[in-house]
């Protein structure tokens, strides 16, 4: 199942009071995908937020005075921004300004950008209760803990990345660890693979059930499931991990 990000961005402003407006859109393009709050971030205000970050990317350094963007109309001074954010990849950056009667929160991955703006001062817990949420947004572990509180037959799943096999996250009960067709310890046989370019899918069996894997240009994703192949815990957990490399993609990986 897609995502609809208009519902995600609900979601973080529901949960995170300071959060007055949020937007999601392309990078570098700036293409609004999404919006929600008070207020509104246009297609023109995101695009020249993308091209500003694009900027910093290319001279390879934090903010300089005088670095501004614009959002919802207001000027926002931008204090600090980091380029790359290794706990989410070489091509991911986030950045911090002040304005009006706040700031904003932004964090850019391959291919999208996240932007929420807040009430309060940047260096107030209203700032990092922003961050928090937006990163949440990003945070592969607790999407890994999503999908398995949603299908209760995985047991354990990880991700990394592709074709190096650095581990990103991993969430259950046990370790999935670099061996081979070897998760928590059980030997798993291989009984299908389906290949496409930069993609693919993997099963196998072992133990008391079987694993589903899904690769996609950058990255895997394996979860170990309790219960026979083609059944229907082996079903919803094909399920649970394909929409999550579709919103993989879609950022990028």
């Amino acid at each position: 199942m897609a995502r609809n990000w208009n519902d995600e961005l609900t979601k973080m402003i529901d949960a995170m009071p300071p959060i007055k407006l949020a937007a999601m859109g392309s990078f570098p393009d700036g293409d609004l995908w999404a919006m929600k709050g008070v207020g509104e971030i246009t297609n023109n205000e995101l695009s020249a937020f993308a091209r500003t970050f694009t900027e910093m990317l290319e001279r390879n350094m934090p903010a300089l005075q005088g670095d501004e963007v614009i959002f919802n109309g207001e000027r926002y001074g931008v204090t600090w921004a980091e380029v790359t954010y290794p706990e989410l990849g070489q091509h991911s950056g986030r950045m911090v300004g002040k304005g009006g009667n706040g700031g904003f929160f932004a964090m850019k991955m391959r291919l999208a950008v996240i932007v929420a703006l807040f009430e309060g001062d940047i260096d107030s817990d209203k700032r990092l209760q922003t961050q928090k949420a937006v990163e949440m947004s990003t945070n592969w572990n607790d999407t890994l803990a999503k999908a398995m509180s949603g299908t209760p037959a995985i047991k354990l799943a990880t991700m990394g990345s592709f074709p190096d096999g650095d581990r990103w996250a991993m969430k259950g009960e046990g370790e999935i660890t670099g061996d081979c067709f070897i998760f928590n310890g059980e030997h798993y046989e291989v009984t299908s693979i389906e290949l496409e370019e930069h993609s693919g899918r993997m099963v196998g069996k072992g133990g008391r059930g079987g694993f589903f894997a899904k690769r996609i240009r950058s990255a895997v994703i394996i979860a170990v499931f309790e219960g026979c192949v083609d059944s229907d815990g082996h079903l919803k957990t094909q399920t649970a991990i394909e929409s999550i490399a579709e919103y993989m993609k879609f950022v990028g990986y």
